[in-house]
């Protein structure tokens, strides 16, 4: 479950309060950490746009290509995607650390039973469930 955006958790955690014994203090206290953490990913999401158009307009050339300026764009494109997992990494630790160990205990088996849930197909059983592919092809 951790590993959804830290909006999808809050969701989450609001619709499973009472079954996860989730008070409403904890509640604030995330939903609070979460819009911070949302307005740090807005402006991180567009320093990346204003990147990806330097990037863009360092290529519109390509007779000369400054293969300098595109490999620093490049590298700040990156360091910023990086700063972005970094930061919903700290959230999700800070939403760790709020829960008790209990009620971590309990989202983690909830998250394994919703993937349990999942109906899963061994190697091309998958399309056994289709009618088209069990019947062979009539020429």
């Amino acid at each position: 479950m951790m590993r959804q955006a830290p909006g999808r958790i809050l969701m989450v955690l609001k619709a499973k309060q009472k079954e996860l014994n989730i008070t409403d203090d904890q509640i604030e206290k995330i939903k609070n950490l979460v819009d911070t953490s949302e307005e740090k990913m807005v402006e991180m999401q567009n320093a990346n746009n204003l990147i990806q158009l330097e990037l863009k307009k360092l290529l519109q050339d390509r007779d000369n290509l400054d293969y300098d300026k595109i490999k620093a764009t490049l590298s700040k494109a990156s360091g910023n995607r990086h700063d972005m997992f970094i930061q919903r990494l700290k959230v999700r630790e800070e939403i760790n650390n709020i829960l008790t160990p209990e009620q971590r205990d309990a989202l983690k088996e909830m998250g394994k039973d919703r993937m349990r849930s999942r109906r899963f197909y061994p190697r091309g059983e998958r399309f056994q469930c289709f009618r088209r592919f069990r019947e062979p092809v009539k020429k």
